[in-house]
């Protein structure tokens, strides 16, 4: 199994809901690579790194989202004081204009943990959100 090493990076906001500081998750980068991958199977790579990192305080608000007929949702960030789903369009929306503010500075962002992520899961990710963002 080759391994590439990736970082897991988020930043901190208000809650729509109740104005607490909230830790978003963005998702998994490839060092060297500005890319991040984002949607359900980004996360969930995220969140692999993050508790291997030993960041439950993370995870523990990383979970999946419920809509209001009670179906399961994708996995998003959730306040910790409310609960209130934080919405992965606008957490990714969020980190996209920061990173053109800085222009692509992905230090811009927090970096939450360290990790490696399986070289052919994240070439599979990331062609399959390159043809979701061609054919979709």
């Amino acid at each position: 199994m080759d391994a590439i090493n990736v970082g897991v990076v988020g930043f901190r906001w208000g809650c729509w809901k109740c104005g607490e500081s909230v830790r978003c998750v963005v998702g998994p980068y490839r060092y060297g690579d500005n890319q991040i991958p984002v949607g359900d199977r980004a996360l969930l790579i995220a969140r692999e790194i993050l508790d291997k990192a030993g960041k439950g305080d993370i995870t523990e608000h990383l979970v999946p989202s419920r809509y209001a007929d009670g179906t399961r949702g994708d996995l998003a960030s959730h306040c910790a004081s409310c609960g209130a789903v934080q919405g992965n369009f606008y957490v990714h929306q969020e980190a996209l204009n920061a990173l053109i503010d800085s222009a692509g500075d992905i230090q811009i962002l927090d970096l939450l943990a360290d990790g490696t992520c399986d070289a052919g899961m994240w070439s599979k990710l990331v062609a399959d959100e390159w043809l979701e963002a061609i054919f979709f």
